[in-house]
């Protein structure tokens, strides 16, 4: 069943996902008590720069950019003018308090994922 041929093409396929993933052969045990291999795929995460200062600004501006697009009534307030007609417009320290929470969670578990062992 294994032909040179379908060698062959198995090791190219590897040569070419060995850029994105790396083969780890791991074994396990069977009820038996015969050690069987198995071939197991890990993905690699590409090179981010994780340790920047710049990673870590990023989800709170990006959260407050969502925030000023959605304008949902949480970041705004009423407001009355003169002739009693009641409006609803942004209340930025609100805005700035909720994506500043939101960012620091997210920077949060984003520290704590890359720096896991």
């Amino acid at each position: 069943m294994n032909t040179p041929d379908y060698e062959n093409r198995l090791n190219d396929i590897k040569s070419r996902i060995g850029k994105y993933s790396q083969v780890c052969k791991k074994q396990s045990i069977t009820s038996t008590n015969i050690m069987t291999p198995r071939m197991g795929f890990i993905s690699k995460i590409p090179n981010i720069p994780y340790n920047s200062v710049l990673f870590y600004i990023i989800p709170p501006v990006f959260t407050l950019i969502i925030l000023l697009i959605w304008n949902p009534k949480f970041v705004t307030k009423e407001v009355k003018n003169k002739d009693n007609v009641v409006t609803r417009k942004r209340n930025f320290k609100i805005l700035l308090i909720i994506s500043a929470i939101v960012g620091i969670i997210i920077d949060i578990s984003m520290f704590a994922y890359f720096n896991k062992k």
